[in-house]
């Protein structure tokens, strides 16, 4: 899969190289600082009676052959570790849709990712997109936090 053109990955949202400290987020933007690439949705409410947000980011096959991709969004915890994506009640801040994909050769396909608070804190998590048996290291996996 396409791991690294983060223009195409992300063809619905902004790409910025950083953030600006004294301009807040009005909108989901992608930063590709190093040493971590990540995704911010602005802020939102908490348990609001307003629509969660949802971003689409697209996943491309630029090969002759299908493949199988397996989609994951795992929280981060305080040290850094990963754990699963729930508050203290089982409920996940972040969910993707769908959480595999078939991808035949030389297509796209979306996942959705839909951010849902609940509760008044900072939410992190890793979204990750794995070919299944992809043997190529630079095309096989697709990372962001």
């Amino acid at each position: 899969i396409v791991a690294s053109n983060f223009a195409s990955i992300f063809e619905e949202q902004s790409v910025l190289t950083r953030l600006d400290p004294l301009h807040p987020l009005s909108a989901n933007t992608f930063t590709v600082e190093e040493p971590e690439r990540v995704f911010h949705f602005a802020p939102v409410v908490a348990n609001g009676k307003t629509t969660p947000p949802k971003e689409r980011f697209r996943i491309s096959n630029p090969y002759k052959v299908p493949c199988n991709v397996s989609i994951s969004i795992t929280k981060k915890g305080a040290g850094g570790e990963a754990k699963k994506d729930a508050d203290a009640k089982g409920t996940p801040a972040f969910a993707v849709t769908p959480e595999a994909l078939h991808i035949p050769p030389h297509e796209h396909r979306f996942v959705t990712v839909q951010f849902t608070p609940q509760g008044l804190s900072t939410c992190t998590a890793t979204f990750t997109a794995v070919v299944e048996r992809g043997t190529h290291e630079p095309s096989k996996m697709l990372t962001f936090g």
